[in-house]
């Protein structure tokens, strides 16, 4: 799905999901960006549980990948000048 696509689904499901319990099984940190609670699993295990901005600062799989796609996006961003 292209980007704009994704965005548009995205706008759709947060109007469908307003006041209700969602579960998202995602590979990307775009689809879960809105979420209040994150639960990790690594090698069908929890590996962590908490809110993605709590999580973002603990080390673990959580933040080890958030800053690799964090840095591919400046990567990209550089290489068309747009950072």
């Amino acid at each position: 799905m292209d980007a704009k696509s994704e965005s548009d689904v995205s706008e759709a499901i947060e109007n469908l999901v307003k006041n209700r319990l969602v579960i998202v099984i995602a590979h990307r940190f775009s689809t879960i960006q809105n979420a209040t609670k994150i639960i990790v699993l690594n090698n069908k295990k929890v590996e962590a549980i908490g809110a993605p901005h709590i999580l973002a600062k603990k080390p673990g799989i959580y933040s080890e990948l958030l800053k690799y796609q964090i840095k591919g996006n400046k990567k990209l961003l550089k290489k068309f000048e747009l950072y």
